[in-house]
This record gives C-alpha cells, sequence and structure tokens, in this order.
C-alpha cells in the first residue's frame, strides 16, 4: 500500500503516495484515467472556487497551511472561505484522486479487494463520514449486493443483500442513473418512500449520498452516511465522488474481466489438457508459432525443434503443399477443411485426419487427430464384410436376409435356384407366401422367441413351396443380428435342401416299419403253426370222445360215458400244458439281460423316430442325466417300451396345434434306480381310464388296439421295474419308468 503523510484540510487527513514496489519492481505510472486532471490544476468548467469540508459540526475547523506553502491568510469577518484555503482543498482532493488513480493502475491482481477497503477507509476518514459502502447488481437492479463497505465503530449492521421489491423509489433512482443527496433525512426523502425513510431510520442516518456509476453490463453504487450529525452535499464535491466511484467501479470491473479472463483461461488449459488431440497454430506465411501436444509420439520432432520454421521445412514436400492448398482454401471460404494423410512415424504408416480454419488474425488452425486404430478397424470391418459378401453369394446353400417381418432383404443364387424364382421376383416375396401353412406357425414362434432375447439362433426342419407347385423340404438355420444398443436388426438364414435326404429317409422308415410288420407276422404265422400242431391231436381226441360220449349217452351206457368224460378231461389238460410249453419255450428264447446305457439307448431311439416326430410336427427336447445310466435289462424289450411310448405321446398330440407340440424325454439316475419319462403336451387321458390303462385291450384312441401299454408293462414287470402314467397340471401326460440298476 502507498506510504501516507497527514496534512489537514478543513480537519480532514492529507495523503502522500511513495512507489508502490512488487517483487523489487518498481511500478511505474499509468497515464491518470481522467483527462484534465493533474496536481495544481482543474478542467475549465470546475476552475471556480471549492472549499472541501469536514463532516463535523461547524465552527470546530482549525488552520492549514497553503499549496504554495506560504502562511494562509485569516478568514473574513463574514466567516467565508479563505481563496488561498479553497485551493489549497482542491489541491489536496485532486492529489487524492491521482494517488487513488495510481494505485489501481499499478494493482495487481489479488491487491484490488484489499486496496478497495483500504481506500475506502481512507476515503471516509478524508471527508468525514461514518460508512462507505461499494454495491454491484446488473443493469436491471434486480438485486444488490454489497462488495465492499467500511463504517466507523458503532454503526448499525446493515443486510448485504438488498431485494428490489424493499426500496422500489431508491433502486429506481439509481436504475435510471441519477444521484440521490439527502442533507437531512427522512426530511429529504420523498413521503411516498416509506421503505426507505424505514430503512434510513432503523439505521440511524442522518445524511447520505448515493452516486450509481455503469460499467458495461454492472452498476456499481457508491453510498455515503453520516449518522453523528446532518451534513451538506456540494455540487462541487459530488462530482468528485462521482469521479471516485468511477475509479473504484473501475477497479473491480477490471478485477471481474481479469478473473473471467483466468477462468477462461483455466479451462481452456483444462480442455487442451483432456484433448487427445494435436493443434498447431501457423502465422499466413506458414510458420510453426504454437503448438498443444500431450504426447510427442505421433510428431516428427520435439516442438521446440519446428516452432518458428515453415512448415515446408519441417514436413514432407507432398504433405507441405497438401497443407499449403488446404491453408488457402480456408482463406477465401472461411470455413473449416479437412485433410486425410498418411505419415511415417518411428517407422510405422500412421494416418491422420486435420481439421483446418483461418483465425480472426489470419493465423491458422489446424487440430489433428491419430485415426490410425480407426483406419485399421475400418479395413477390418470392410474385410469382414467382403468375406461375409462372398460367402453369402457364392454359397452352396440357399442363404439370406430377413427383416424382423418376414420381409426377404437379400437373396444368393441358390436360394434362388432351390425354390425357382428369378432374384427380383424372390425378393419381392414374404417368408411367410414361402412357408407350408401347417409349419408356418414353429417357424414364427422361434424368431418370437429369438426378437425377445430367449434365444439367440434356432434351427428347424420345414417345408417351402417351389415355384412349380411342389414341396421343398429344408433345414433352417436362422440367427438374429442386432445392433450396438442391442435393438433386433435382421435374421441370416441358411436354408440347406434336404428333400433328398427327407425322402430316403421316408423310404429307410416305411422299409423299417414293414420290416418290423413281416417279422411280427412271421413270428405269429411260426406260432400258429406250432400251436395248430401242438393243438390238433388234444382238440382231435377231446372231439371224438365228446362224439362218443353223446352217443353212449343216447344208448344208456353209463360206464363208458364216465370213460369217455374222463378222456375228455385228460385230453383237455394236455392241450393246456402244449400251451404252457409253447409260452415257455417263447420265454426261453427272448436273448438274455446284458448291461445297456439307457441314455444311448435313447438317442438311438430318437434317430429313430427322428422323421415321425418332424412329420408331425413335434418340438422334442431330451434332459438326460450326465451320470451312468447303465442297468441290467434286454435292450430290444427296452427299445420297444420307449418306442411304444414315444408313438402314444405323438398320436396323441395329432389334435394339438403345431407351436405347442412339445415331448419331453427325461432320464434321472439315482443310487439304485434310474428313472425314466416321457412328457407330451396331448390331450391326456380321462380319469376313469388312468387305473385301468395298462390293462389289455384297455385303450383312449378310436382306432386303437389296447394291447402296446399292457405289453409294456409286462417288460417293465419283468425287468423287475415299474411303469406309471399320470395327466399333467396344465395339459398332457407323463409315463415314468423306474427300472433298477
Amino acid at each position: 500500500m502507498p506510504s501516507v503523510s497527514c496534512g489537514s484540510i478543513d480537519g480532514a487527513p492529507d495523503f502522500k503516495v511513495c512507489a508502490v514496489s512488487n517483487s523489487n519492481k518498481v511500478c511505474q505510472p499509468r497515464p491518470f484515467p481522467y483527462p484534465g486532471f493533474r496536481l495544481g490544476c482543474l478542467p475549465r468548467e470546475r476552475a471556480r472556487d471549492v472549499t472541501l469540508k469536514s463532516a463535523r459540526p461547524s465552527g470546530v475547523g482549525r488552520e492549514h497551511a497553503p499549496a504554495n506553502g506560504k502562511a494562509a491568510k485569516a478568514p473574513s469577518a463574514t466567516g467565508g472561505a479563505r481563496p488561498d484555503a479553497n485551493i489549497a482543498g482542491r489541491l489536496r482532493f485532486e492529489s487524492f484522486l491521482l494517488e487513488l488513480s495510481a494505485f489501481f493502475a499499478k494493482a495487481p491482481t489479488d491487491c484490488v479487494e484489499r486496496g478497495v477497503d483500504r481506500w475506502l477507509e481512507k476515503l471516509a476518514r478524508f471527508i468525514g463520514v461514518d460508512r462507505i459502502s461499494l454495491w454491484e447488481c446488473d443493469v436491471n437492479c434486480s438485486q444488490m449486493h454489497l462488495r465492499h463497505v467500511y463504517c466507523v465503530s458503532g454503526f448499525p449492521k446493515a443486510s448485504t443483500k438488498i431485494d428490489p421489491a424493499s426500496l422500489p423509489w431508491l433502486i429506481d433512482e439509481f436504475r435510471q442513473g441519477r444521484i440521490v443527496s439527502c442533507e437531512r433525512v427522512p426530511d429529504d426523502i420523498p413521503a411516498t418512500a416509506v421503505a426507505e425513510r424505514e430503512y434510513m431510520r432503523q439505521l440511524g442516518v442522518k445524511s447520505a449520498l448515493g452516486v450509481p456509476v455503469e460499467a458495461g453490463t454492472t452498476i456499481y453504487v457508491a453510498t455515503f452516511m453520516s449518522i453523528r450529525g446532518h451534513r451538506k452535499w456540494p455540487e462541487n464535491l459530488v462530482r468528485r465522488l462521482h469521479l471516485v466511484a468511477e475509479i473504484f467501479a473501475s477497479a473491480l470491473g477490471r478485477l471481474r474481466a481479469e478473473r473471467s479472463l483466468l477462468a477462461s483461461e483455466s479451462g481452456t488449459r483444462a480442455i487442451l489438457k483432456a484433448f487427445p488431440d494435436l493443434i498447431f497454430v501457423l502465422d499466413r506465411d506458414g510458420i510453426f508459432i504454437e503448438s498443444h501436444c500431450e504426447s510427442y509420439s505421433d510428431l516428427l520432432m520435439p516442438p521446440e525443434e519446428f516452432t518458428g520454421r515453415a512448415m515446408e521445412d519441417v514436413l514432407p514436400a507432398e504433405m507441405a503443399r497438401l497443407f499449403r492448398a488446404a491453408f488457402e482454401q480456408a482463406a477465401e471460404t472461411h470455413n473449416v477443411v479437412e485433410v486425410d494423410y498418411v505419415l511415417p512415424v518411428k517407422g510405422e504408416q500412421r494416418y491422420f485426419e486435420a481439421r483446418v480454419v483461418q483465425r480472426d488474425d489470419g493465423a491458422m488452425v489446424a487440430v489433428v487427430r491419430n485415426v490410425s486404430e480407426r483406419h485399421r478397424a475400418a479395413n477390418k470391418l470392410r474385410d469382414s464384410e467382403q468375406q461375409f459378401r462372398v460367402a453369402f453369394t457364392h454359397s452352396a446353400i440357399g442363404m439370406a436376409l430377413v427383416s424382423l417381418e418376414g420381409d426377404l432383404l437379400q437373396v444368393n443364387a441358390a436360394l434362388c435356384h432351390m425354390l425357382g424364382y428369378p432374384e427380383t421376383e424372390l425378393l419381392s416375396m414374404k417368408l411367410q407366401v414361402l412357408t407350408v401353412p401347417e409349419d408356418l406357425a414353429l417357424d414364427l414362434a422361434y424368431a418370437r422367441k429369438a426378437i425377445a432375447g430367449q434365444i439367440s439362433h434356432y434351427e428347424v426342419e420345414k417345408r417351402y413351396f417351389h415355384r412349380d407347385g411342389r414341396i421343398v423340404w429344408a433345414l433352417l438355420t436362422a440367427a438374429l443380428v442386432r445392433d450396438a444398443s442391442d435393438k433386433p436388426l435382421y435374421f441370416v438364414s441358411q436354408v440347406h435342401d434336404i428333400s433328398e435326404r427327407r425322402q430316403a429317409q421316408m423310404e429307410i422308415d416305411r422299409a423299417r416299419l414293414e420290416l418290423a410288420h413281416m417279422s411280427r407276422v412271421s413270428l405269429v404265422g411260426q406260432l400258429t403253426t406250432s400251436l395248430a400242431h401242438e393243438l390238433a391231436q388234444p382238440i382231435t381226441a377231446i372231439t371224438i370222445n365228446a362224439a362218443a360220449g353223446l352217443q353212449a349217452i343216447e344208448i344208456g351206457a353209463p360206464s363208458e360215458t364216465r370213460a369217455l368224460f374222463q378222456d375228455i378231461f385228460d385230453d383237455g389238460r394236455r392241450a393246456g400244458k402244449v400251451v404252457k410249453n409253447v409260452m415257455r419255450m417263447l420265454k426261453k428264447d427272448s436273448p438274455p439281460h446284458t448291461r445297456v446305457d439307457l441314455n444311448q439307448l435313447i438317442q438311438e431311439i430318437v434317430h429313430v423316430m427322428r422323421s415321425d416326430l418332424l412329420g408331425h410336427h413335434v418340438n422334442l427336447t431330451m434332459n438326460l442325466d450326465s451320470a451312468n445310466s447303465e442297468i441290467n435289462g434286454n435292450p430290444v424289450e427296452l427299445q420297444q417300451v420307449l418306442l411304444n411310448l414315444m408313438l402314444n405321446a405323438t398320436e396323441a398330440m395329432g389334435s394339438i396345434p403345431v407351436s405347442e407340440r412339445f415331448l419331453v424325454i427325461s432320464t434321472s439316475v439315482h443310487s439304485d434306480t434310474v428313472e425314466l419319462s416321457v412328457q407330451d403336451t396331448g390331450v391326456g387321458a380321462p380319469p376313469d381310464d388312468m387305473k385301468r390303462i395298462f390293462e389289455p385291450f384297455v385303450t383312449t384312441k378310436g382306432t386303437g388296439v389296447g394291447v402296446g401299454l399292457a405289453i409294456c408293462a409286462q417288460i417293465v414287470s419283468a425287468h423287475k421295474g415299474k411303469l406309471s402314467a399320470e395327466n399333467n397340471r396344465e395339459q398332457g401326460m407323463t409315463f415314468r419308468c423306474i427300472l433298477p440298476r
């Protein structure tokens, strides 16, 4: 702070400013910012005599030294101001203004606010007031905030914020830029300004002055108050205080601007620090003058080596010409010009993208980004797309891109050949039109599951209509493609023509059924022959004896009748033995029991039944226990049990919609048993039939004989197992077969 020496002018201290030193450097004085004011010289319009008096009560004045150092004349008898005293007072105030202006012209930013507080105290003592406040508000005076204040001890504490609604008259005066002067409070305040009168009364103010100063978009108001007595506010004093207020407003405005600039620069530095791109500034001649590079890894040389040099001396010749042309285009169009180039850095080809724009001063700013990773990713994506396009186009199986609604977006030549349509005609059709109606429901059900996120892909055998009307069997594999936000886009479908394989499988299945039928016929024929041969003699004997007995009865021979009937009894018993011998023979010829892997046996039967399941559109699921599922049994008889149960389940679902036909085969391995379950979603069985379902000739099918489940129960029983059945809670039936290990 400046050093102070005190003289007096009507009791107010005088000040003298010495050089202000900061870091051992003497600040050079700047030109005084108010033209026409200098020490000992006033502007022409202010050349009249002005007496600057203290606010102390009248009659308390004392003599003071004049500016020229000579003795001052005594006051006149009338008490008028002495000319020498007036000049001295004026000079002292001008000196105060000069010191005040010089201080804030040289004060560092961090000293401005402390300087304002210090100079407010000096000013209060200089003019003899009890309180000086500096308020800040916007041009509309929406709210006034107290920024700086000085007051004598004992002055009532005032609010640091004023709402315009609380002092409407006063705020409106300041908004209009009018100075408010009140020598006697509350008499000089309009009677309508009730709030202002009460505000002054609460503070105990006797005299007050408010000086508004506009600085850009901000209004500063300097208020001067006296509580120890009334005082006057002469016009000359008000004008000088207005100058003081302007100096304070200028200093605070500069502080605000510098702080905003510092905040902006700090923000810019933070942004540049987080900015991954390289920034270069070149002058009109193409010379590097600035650069921002967080990393030097993408530079040909460090910044200190290329700053101050022309780009032709730094960059390869072709690249320099490229940027020179971009600079010329940016200067002509005043638009951003983009430049893509490749630069060998440290033995590696790197790809860059530059955006060039001209600054207001004519310099060129180039923002450069390393896009090598993006370039490599783009190349990788392009290669992947090319590979997919080649595989799609030249694939031997049919391929298509299908929208979520079933529209064909792209098709390859193999699919066109498979269905017999030209590409343009096929692209105009929907998947629903090409599919056999009975197969459509299952396909759409899987598609809905994929869209819902339950599955990512699915596989199903289905039938398509050829252009000539025939049926094409195909194995469809469809995978759903999603975007980065997991939104479904389209299906990639592979359609493999299995018509020939399907026909061959149907022929094999037909031959298998015929062979099984012929085996049964042959077995029945052999059994019939054996029974006829073995039973022919006993039956013949029974017949003859019976006829003889009848004749004996007619002729009245009781003894002979008894013998005949004894022979009939013996022949009948012998016929029963024959039947038992045949049955025993059949059991004796059955293959012996061996170790059977039940899971493997199930998979073999499922393979045999695959065509039947597909033909009936049954969706098969196998939940096989991974533990060892071996048991002791006859594999042929166990296959017959499982085959019979699967056929019954398939036939039970014949009247159910295709999308609801589900068959689940499960195994569960326990310590001493293995459980096999076959669950379907068919029509089930009436509760009354459940008790007799394993009895011979009991059936729930209109065309059934009723011996299949009876045979299954006998086979399971022969294996010391148990076969049971129950209706499901919702739909269908479940058969459970428990076999010992």
